[in-house]
């Protein structure tokens, strides 16, 4: 009985041919595409995070202030604080790497980046301004709550179109092994008309989808590690967890049982 299973499970994977392949490329380009999307909705949300608790303030010098001086009275107040100083020749160098172009070191001052938590950004705001050798002061919080209230819209956006996306994949998949099972509805009618057991006739459909299923979810872990491989130089997404490899596997082997199981049920039941 063994034997009989396999055989007839390698004479349906042969026949299959065609559908057989556009079920395997649905599983993994709807697979690699909820992959990525999910990886890049994770990365988004740890930036959110990030940039929800930290501020950068920027203090600009006034002419003849030192830098190193500033950074002192910083420290002291703010021990948790974070400093970046930019000479003229710095400043210079950054801006014209931003422009694409050269920038006049002898009309840029010296400056200050500052990193602290957000709820102090306010507070060292107020400090600086106060500070004799500080001529402007400015801060990442005047802008990054409007930028992020868009971002995390974006985010809702993409995370809802990722979730319609794979579901229509997913019903794209079961319908295409399930058009597979009833290509050979005359076979399986024959097969009961035969005194078959239902148990007999089922059993090659749903391993043959399954090996079908199971080869798509793999398709779409490859596909996956080479976008995220392609996207590295611009984008540091959060690796994929072994777990979450496999459950990827795992799902494709459901669909291909889902699509034969209900295959199998839409076939016309003999009296």
């Amino acid at each position: 009985m063994r034997q009989h299973l396999w055989r007839e499970v390698w004479r349906q994977l042969r026949e299959a041919r065609g559908m057989a392949l556009v079920a395997v490329l649905l599983l993994a380009v709807g697979g690699a595409w909820a992959m990525l999307a999910a990886s890049f909705l994770q990365w988004g949300r740890a930036g959110l995070l990030r940039a929800a608790k930290e501020a950068v303030v920027v203090a600009v010098l006034a002419d003849g202030s030192e830098p190193a001086q500033l950074q002192a009275a910083v420290a002291s107040r703010f021990p948790q604080a974070r400093t970046v100083s930019f000479s003229p020749k710095e400043l210079g160098q950054t801006l014209a790497g931003w422009a694409g172009g050269a920038a006049g070191e002898s009309l840029l001052p010296a400056a200050l980046s500052i990193t602290v938590a957000a709820a102090d950004a306010e507070g060292l705001k107020q400090f600086l301004r106060t500070h004799p050798g500080v001529a402007a002061v400015s801060s990442s919080q005047e802008w990054v709550g409007p930028a992020l209230s868009g971002f995390s819209l974006a985010l809702r956006l993409a995370g809802l179109l990722a979730s319609i996306l794979v579901f229509a994949f997913a019903a794209l998949v079961v319908l295409a092994v399930r058009l597979l099972v009833l290509s050979h509805a005359d076979e399986i009618a024959i097969m009961r008309l035969i005194g078959a057991h239902e148990e007999d006739i089922r059993a090659p459909y749903l391993v043959a989808s399954t090996l079908l299923g199971l080869l798509g979810g793999a398709s779409a872990v490859g596909l996956a590690l080479l976008g995220r491989a392609i996207l590295a130089p611009w984008i540091h997404l959060p690796p994929f967890s072994p777990t979450y490899l496999l459950a990827t596997v795992l799902a494709g082997g459901l669909a291909g049982v889902l699509g034969a199981a209900v295959g199998v049920r839409s076939l016309h039941q003999e009296p």
